[in-house]
Order: structure tokens, then C-alpha cells, then sequence
């Protein structure tokens, strides 16, 4: 059995050998996707930052439609989220109550995220 730092290597170097035979163009590519330039706006035309703020659920991306997006975004997944205790517990007043109660609890778990 071989030692795992040996494995490591060998893994390591069969990846250099794969890149080295890697076109120009496809090196360009992978490299594009994999560290993407954060003022680059001609095929998106959102930053580094943008993307971050989304894939994060922050809303600090330095564009104020795009955090209300992300912060109304948050909102809906925090009411989903209580929306079966809640359905559990109240008896009386149908879906509607239901609904209100979830999201009355989700702004105020925003409310204490952003305090």
C-alpha cells in the first residue's frame, strides 16, 4: 500500500501532465471560471462582490436593488422555515394566519441578523 503523501504526489502530478497537454484557449477558459475578474462586466455585467453577496445571502454587495433582492430573499426562506412549527402549534385561523405569523417571526429574525 502506498503512502498517502505518495498518492498525493502522484495524483498531483498526473493533474500538471493533464494540464500541461491542455489547449491554450481551454486554459484561458478554466482559468476565467475559476478566478473570475471582479470588474470584468461584458458577459454578466456583475462584480466579484455581486456574486459573492448572492451566493452568501449577504446583503453587502454595494447595490442597493440587488441587497433588497437578497434581504427579501432571506426573508422568504426564514419564513419558510418556521412555517411548519407554526402550522403545528396554531389550531384556529386557517393558512392565512399561518403565513403571517412566519413572516412577522422572519422579519424578526432579520431584524436581530442585521443588529
Amino acid at each position: 500500500m502506498k503512502d498517502p503523501e505518495d498518492e498525493a504526489f502522484d495524483e498531483l502530478t498526473r493533474k500538471q501532465w493533464q494540464w500541461e497537454q491542455t489547449s491554450g484557449w481551454r486554459k484561458k477558459q478554466i482559468m476565467e471560471q475559476a478566478f473570475p475578474n471582479p470588474h470584468r462586466t461584458d458577459i454578466t455585467g456583475m462584480t466579484l462582490r455581486e456574486y459573492a453577496a448572492i451566493k452568501l445571502k449577504v446583503p453587502n454587495s454595494g447595490t442597493d436593488w440587488l441587497d433588497d433582492m437578497i434581504r427579501q430573499s432571506l426573508r422568504d426562506d426564514f419564513a419558510a422555515e418556521v412555517m411548519p412549527e407554526i402550522y403545528q402549534r396554531v389550531q384556529s385561523g386557517g393558512f392565512e394566519r399561518v403565513a403571517k405569523l412566519s413572516y412577522e417571526i422572519a422579519d424578526a429574525m432579520l431584524k436581530a441578523r442585521e443588529a
